[in-house]
């Protein structure tokens, strides 16, 4: 028999299930109930048949090699025949770093036109030690999709912030706003608590919610062409009004030829995510040589160059 907080969470799945708005205001803090309990429960979910239309589904994870990855976990999934090459731990909530700018550029896309104009303000002045910045000061003016690329490309932490100010008119409801699209997308299991990915409690996504939200950002040719781009040259208006032209190299070090790819596999792009809690992590949309598409994600690497190896253990899986 489950538990209390298990049997809550099965009436949140049922409610995703039967109402377009998802689990609504129904959240449960991770890890309050047992994993074996919740990934039994989260599985049944994306077995109903309105789930599970166009997706990929996990129906039996154990089919898998767990220590083929020493990643936390990680996926591979191919888009045109909808089903899953590899799944490790992909019901699992984990902190996604960087990867939180999925959701943050998906809702950006939904709501904002790229061409406006915005005035950075003091959300772009984060202190935190390591976090990758593009050093905006408030005042600092440049348009919704300077932002975006910054985001996306560089993975600039304060970009992603002043993107949530100028989409949700504060960084708590541009967060409120990504909670709520997760919803929607039946990412059960995602709860954000900021929209750059920087370590916070509570700050939790998983393998599989991360596919939902990647697959809806590739609805959006924006979103392909920024992922896609190894560097991104920028040039935006200073707070004292000067000009500032400055270049963002990419994260990925598929993009930037610093890692090679498996033979057979074209990468169309991706993106990267590194903090201490969350380890390294990396998510790419990749073709076979028969342009039949993928999805493929580690989360929690031990280090940049495990990472790379890591993912292409998933990769070769698509040339073979």
């Amino acid at each position: 028999m489950i538990g209390r907080k298990a049997a809550a969470l099965a009436v949140c799945l049922f409610l995703s299930v039967n109402v377009l708005g998802g689990c609504g205001d129904v959240y449960l803090e991770p890890y309050q109930v047992e994993y074996e309990e919740y990934d039994e429960l989260y599985r049944n979910l994306y077995r109903q048949p309105g789930m599970a239309a166009g997706r990929c589904v996990i129906d039996d994870e154990s089919i898998y090699d767990a220590e083929e990855i020493n990643a936390a976990a990680a996926g591979l999934f191919c888009l045109d025949k909808e089903t899953i090459l590899y799944s490790k731990n992909a019901f699992q909530s984990l902190p996604p770093a960087s990867l939180t700018k999925l959701m943050t550029a998906l809702i950006t896309l939904e709501h904002a036109d790229l061409s406006r104009s915005v005035t950075v303000g003091e959300e772009v002045l984060i202190t935190e030690p390591g976090a990758k910045l593009c050093y905006f000061q408030p005042g600092d003016t440049l348009t919704v999709d300077q932002l975006l690329r910054a985001s996306l490309i560089y993975s600039g932490n304060d970009a992603a912030a002043a993107l949530a100010v100028a989409v949700g008119g504060s960084v708590e409801n541009f967060v409120k706003m990504m909670n709520e699209e997760a919803d929607r997308l039946g990412a059960t299991s995602t709860h954000f608590k900021n929209p750059h990915g920087l370590d916070t409690e509570g700050h939790l996504t998983t393998v599989y919610d991360l596919y939902l939200i990647f697959s809806e950002c590739l609805k959006y040719d924006a979103f392909l062409q920024i992922i896609s781009a190894a560097s991104y040259d920028c040039t935006y208006q200073k707070a004292d009004g000067t000009s500032k032209t400055v270049t963002w190299m990419s994260t990925n070090e598929y993009l930037t030829g610093e890692k090679e790819l498996p033979s057979g596999v074209n990468l169309y792009g991706g993106k990267t995510g590194t903090t201490e809690l969350a380890g390294c992590c990396l998510m790419l949309y990749a073709s076979d040589e028969a342009g039949r598409t993928y999805i493929s994600v580690v989360l929690g690497a031990a280090d940049g160059d495990t990472l790379y190896d890591e993912m292409n253990k998933l990769l070769i899986k698509i040339a073979e």
